[in-house]
């Protein structure tokens, strides 16, 4: 159970509530199409594969996720972006509500996802609690930054050059004795989107599940 409610806490950072507020009137905005393509109408096609924890070996499965860009809408003042993706373990919604700001990705509640100049400051910090036994504890710390160094990486949909956010699960010992930190990597190319994703997990399975692009079309 405890495993589970890890895995539940871990996902729910990344899941958004979708915003429905259409505004009778829309001031037109031109997103930035730099490393996650704004544009209603937009998809992404993934392949998961799962990986081995202790080897990194990587085997394709049959199931198939599909993201896409489903409308825009004004909030504040600023125009947003609803991106659809898969619901995770058939359980957890994972919509996100975006929108480019200067050379960032935020959602709508201000958290920074990405960025492609700022590889040196921290760009969100969560934390995940439990309330057992009459008393609230830390569960795990989850700390999300952007790797310096860009990388080349290759999918079914061609070979990309990509950078890196990198996303560390630190758990607490007094919960989780003995657990080292757990590293989600997400690969964004330009004009193109995201390219590879490791997907939320449980703490007790060591492997990893990751979703690589196979096709895409973008505006």
């Amino acid at each position: 159970m405890k495993h589970r409610l890890l895995l539940l806490i871990a996902t729910a950072s990344a899941a958004l509530a979708a915003c429905d507020k259409d505004p009778e009137t829309a001031t037109p905005t031109t997103p930035d199409a730099s490393f996650l393509p704004l544009q209603t109408g937009n998809y992404w096609v993934y392949r998961q594969y799962r990986i081995d924890g202790r080897t990194g070996v990587a085997t394709a499965t049959n199931i198939l996720d599909s993201c896409f860009i489903s409308k825009d809408t004004l909030i504040r003042g600023q125009r947003y972006y609803k991106l659809v993706r898969p619901v995770l373990y058939s359980v957890i919604p994972d919509n996100r509500i975006v929108r480019d700001s200067l050379h960032y990705l935020v959602d709508h509640h201000g958290r920074r996802l990405f960025s492609s100049q700022d590889a040196t400051n921290i760009l969100d910090t969560e934390y995940s609690t439990l309330n057992q036994a009459g008393r609230t504890d830390t569960v795990v710390r989850m700390v999300s930054r952007m790797m310096p160094q860009d990388t080349t990486i290759s999918t079914a949909a061609g070979t990309f050059t990509v950078k890196k956010h990198r996303k560390t699960h630190i758990f607490y010992p007094s919960i989780f004795p003995g657990y080292q930190p757990r590293v989600l990597h997400t690969r964004y190319a330009k004009d193109v989107g995201i390219v590879t994703e490791m997907l939320p997990f449980y703490a007790a399975d060591p492997d990893y599940t990751e979703r690589r692009l196979i096709r895409y079309r973008v505006q």
